[in-house]
């Protein structure tokens, strides 16, 4: 009875602190719940999704190319997969992408509750720990951005990895270990940060047995190794594209002290997470100028911190394991070197924070009162809310860059951002003073110079349009946009062979863009070169099967080739792509038409009229045909229709018959 009651002691004690992580999850997910309203933004998720063709075309055949390249500056092939594979479920449907990633999120929440628990058997710090990783603001980044999906992938890896290991170190055998490597591959598969894996085994280590001594270092070599290979292929996948940030302003003590900063500035907002922004600027100085004040004290508040930690890591050893969980996954972060030109991000607290929950939940936990008790709840409910509104941020492009204007008013590639979406929506006026704006704040913006280019270009002045375009080149060498640009601009001006060569500039810099690929054909079509022009469509073709304007291109290009058959087949590809389909039927029927074929000829002119009964050239070719195929009736209703649209030569054939219209 004795034993058979303590069992079930010890079962009610599992079900409760698993039951109280499981309700903590659900009410994660309600915290980004708005999140499922949003849609993508054009913030990575342009190239990272519903533009990029290993999304949008993902298969088994995409697998060597996943694995072996870049993208944009990143490697993480599981991730790519993991979007490709949504999309195949999906489509581009965003719900379904913002879902998926909560769920990834949800895994990670009820993952750490639940080695919480195994570091401390007390149930807790397994909510503490739970809830605070779940609903902090910092996390909306990594959770409702799409683009940031590697975020909640490598986590979600590393966590089991981190479980895995705990069960090998339970039971050491050779597939325990195994699997464990597998979770690790997983992980920095998914994101490059995963390779600071080795050191979280370190911190696990001096959590369970409290002593450096007993640290089997042989054990961790593979996970450093594989690690250390990882962290070169993201720093040469960061160079790629030139983000490497260089700035005549900064010096190496500078870019220390930054780094030194963003360290402190992270634990700031980790309590409190407020004037968040999707993008933090680093601080505006000349050469020689100092930073502000506080930058120079970020190394003495850090300083104390470990030296607290040091001496009191008997009593708390938690401390010492969150301290350097947290430290080692900021040194990929904190940017000595620094990567791309924002200071710090909210999505780099995603894996940091997780040491710093662990080890305070479990502190907390050790002597849990009532003061403490609320004082978590104040804190982790306010988070739950700040979240609950900063996912609303994310909506849209407008509501995301709108906001980062609220809080950087200076800062030019977010005016420059929210300038294209007002120009995609049509507000053209808003989208030209963006645009200056951000030219204006930042001489440097090769987007901005794009932009205002784009604009000349639209309303037919190239020569003002070129002087943007190039200057978008020279800022950026490898700026692919500019050169596409470029490429179209000379297509205006009828300079043909020049427009080639800025596609083939452009091509060199990023080779999946169809829209590249399709304009290069239009301008070898130009230059009567048919065989470079069919190579050119049939490449964006291959980049995306419904690229309708390169299935046209390759109808017009059987057309110059007297190739009937195969412009049929091309147009009316086009056709079933989305292309105009009056034009193309016209064509058609001209061309059978040619062949005195006129019954067949008149099959197509009636279909385009079908497809746009407004166009005054069809009605009169439909007439024409019937005239030749002696249907007097039917072509004089042509000649009507034809005739009421605008017709002259329509109204004067009915003239000359007496007939009206």
């Amino acid at each position: 009875m004795g034993k058979s009651s303590q069992h079930i002691k010890s079962n009610r004690k599992i079900l409760s602190w698993q039951v109280g992580v499981l309700l903590i999850t659900i009410l994660t997910l309600l915290f980004f719940w708005p999140s499922l309203q949003n849609g993508f933004v054009a913030w990575d998720d342009d190239i990272y999704v519903y533009n990029n063709p290993l999304v949008r075309n993902f298969g088994l055949s995409q697998l060597p190319e996943i694995f072996s390249s870049y993208l944009w500056g990143n490697y993480h092939p599981l991730t790519v997969i993991s979007l490709g594979i949504d999309h195949v479920l999906f489509g581009l449907n965003p719900k379904a992408f913002h879902a998926v990633n909560i769920v990834w999120h949800l895994a990670c929440v009820y993952l750490i509750g639940i080695l919480a628990f195994h570091y401390s058997q007390n149930k807790y710090a397994a909510w503490i720990a739970a809830a605070a990783f779940g609903f902090h603001p910092l996390h909306v980044e990594s959770v409702t951005w799409i683009s940031e999906r590697k975020d909640v992938l490598y986590t979600f890896f590393f966590l089991l990895a981190i479980w895995s290991w705990e069960k090998y170190k339970n039971k050491p055998t050779y597939s325990n270990y195994a699997l464990t490597f597998l979770w690790f591959v997983a992980s920095i598969l998914s994101k490059g940060m995963g390779i600071v894996f080795p050191a979280m085994l370190i911190a696990r280590d001096l959590l369970v047995n409290k002593d450096i001594k007993t640290i089997n270092w042989k054990e961790k070599i593979p996970f450093l190794v594989a690690g250390l290979s990882m962290g070169i292929v993201a720093l040469l996948a960061q160079k790629s594209v030139g983000a490497i940030r260089e700035d005549a302003g900064y010096s190496m003590f500078d870019n220390i002290i930054v780094a030194l900063y963003s360290l402190t500035w992270y634990l700031y907002k980790g309590l409190f997470p407020f004037y968040l922004s999707a993008f933090y600027p680093y601080p505006i100085k000349a050469a020689g100028e100092a930073l502000p004040w506080f930058y120079y004290a970020s190394p003495i508040v850090l300083v104390a911190i470990t030296y607290a930690v040091i001496k009191f890591r008997n009593k708390y050893p938690e401390l010492l394991f969150g301290w350097i969980w947290y430290g080692a996954a900021m040194v990929m972060v904190i940017k000595i070197v620094p990567l791309s030109e924002a200071m710090t991000a909210d999505r780099y607290f995603y894996l940091s924070s997780v040491g710093l929950f662990l080890s305070v939940a479990i502190a907390i936990g050790k002597n849990m009162n009532s003061w403490k008790l609320y004082l978590c709840i104040f804190f982790i409910g306010l988070w739950g809310y700040l979240t609950w509104n900063r996912t609303q941020v994310w909506k849209g492009d407008e509501t995301l860059f709108s906001d980062m204007i609220e809080k950087y008013p200076k800062l030019s590639l977010a005016y420059n951002n929210r300038g294209k979406f007002y120009y995609q929506q049509g507000i053209k006026d808003k989208a030209v003073a963006d645009f200056i704006k951000a030219a204006e704040l930042d001489k440097e913006n090769e987007s901005a110079q794009n932009n205002i280019g784009f604009i000349y270009l639209e309303q037919k002045q190239p020569l003002i349009a070129l002087t943007y375009f190039k200057r978008s080149v020279e800022i950026h060498p490898k700026f692919a946009d500019g050169y596409f640009n470029l490429g179209n601009t000379y297509v205006q001006l009828n300079e043909f062979q020049t427009a080639t060569v800025c596609y083939h500039q452009s091509l060199e810099i990023f080779k999946d863009n169809p829209g590249v690929w399709n304009n290069l054909g239009n301008a070898y079509k130009s230059l009567a070169k048919l065989d470079s022009a069919r190579y050119s469509y049939t490449q964006a073709l291959t980049l995306n099967p419904q690229e309708k304007n390169a299935l046209v291109g390759m109808g017009e290009v059987s057309e110059i080739s007297l190739n009937k058959p195969e412009m049929i087949q091309w147009f009316e590809k086009a056709i079933q792509a989305g292309a105009a389909p009056s034009d193309l039927f016209n064509r058609i029927g001209i061309a059978y038409a040619k062949e005195n074929t006129f019954d067949t000829a008149a099959t197509y002119f009636l279909k385009a009229t079908q497809a746009d009964p407004k166009e005054v050239n069809s009605w009169t070719n439909l007439a024409m045909a019937y005239e030749r195929m002696g249907k007097i009736q039917e072509t004089v209703e042509a000649y009507q229709a034809a005739a009421r649209l605008g017709s002259t030569g329509a109204q004067n054939a009915l003239s000359r018959n007496g007939i009206k219209w």
